[in-house]
């Protein structure tokens, strides 16, 4: 499982590859992306416009938003039993841009 990835491409270049438009925010070379920062994404609500957003997954019922630091890779055998996933499965998904990933570990 994933526990780091890089995204280097420049913006340009995702913006065509991707026909979609660039957020308001800097868009800077990651090298080292954790669990909790902010990665671009194309959300599938809004496949023209990139975004940005806090890698990780907070479940609905979660007390603690600290839980999405935890949750950043699902096994897809049991990604539509999980209730931590199953609500984003059908309604929150996503395109992770993404150059390569590894384990940090």
């Amino acid at each position: 499982m994933c526990g780091r990835f890089s995204c280097f491409t420049p913006l340009e270049a995702l913006c065509e590859r991707f026909d979609a438009e660039a957020s308001d925010e800097p868009v800077y070379p990651r090298y080292n992306g954790a669990p909790g920062q902010r990665m671009i994404i194309i959300p599938l609500v809004d496949s023209h416009t990139m975004h940005f957003s806090k890698w990780g997954l907070i479940p609905h019922w979660a007390k603690d938003p600290k839980i999405g630091y935890k949750l950043i890779n699902a096994r897809s055998e049991t990604l539509k039993e999980k209730p931590a996933f199953r609500g984003s499965l059908q309604k929150g998904r996503c395109l992770v841009l993404a150059d390569g990933f590894y384990d940090g570990g």
